[in-house]
């Protein structure tokens, strides 16, 4: 899992350096995406669940933009280290609700998490510094190509 010393350091996205940093805060883009051939998760049991999450979380790994990011399985972390995870907004509190089969891949840098099995199979959210919704979304489209390559999004 994470240690205490992984979350010591403040997220890249609160650095304060971005484009009217003095006003806003950070950006944030979420790209929802959905496998063809797939039940939604709010429609599968746990098992179905558990075994998505790991199929999710291994092609998910072979993505370069993910190298090294932490797969979290949501139902082996304390209930502390969820409550972080929806305070620093890296995971909503659907996907925290019932752990069971869900998950949440993040980079390093807390700059992308991706939420598996919510509400849509992969819910990927791109952090920025400051006011840039451009960079912010040129980022889920590039993981969204990366994830594209081993996966059959829905349409």
């Amino acid at each position: 899992m994470f240690t205490g010393e992984d979350w010591k350091r403040p997220a890249g996205w609160l650095d304060g350096s971005g484009q009217f940093a003095d006003i806003v805060i950070n950006t944030r883009v979420r790209l929802a995406r959905n496998l063809a051939g797939l039940n939604f998760p709010h429609t599968c049991d746990e098992d179905t669940l558990r075994r998505r999450r790991r199929q999710f979380a291994e092609r998910l790994r072979s993505c370069a933009t993910l190298t090294n990011a932490w797969d979290l399985d949501l139902e082996l972390l304390e209930p502390l280290e969820r409550q972080v995870l929806l305070e620093m907004h890296l995971a909503s509190p659907d996907l925290l609700r019932d752990p069971a089969g869900r998950g949440l891949v993040v980079t390093r840098d807390l700059s992308c998490a991706i939420m598996l099995n919510e509400e849509d199979h992969l819910r990927v959210q791109m952090f920025t510094s400051g006011f840039d919704p451009l960079a912010a979304t040129r980022a889920s489209l590039d993981l969204d190509r990366e994830m594209d390559e081993g996966l059959e999004f829905a349409f």
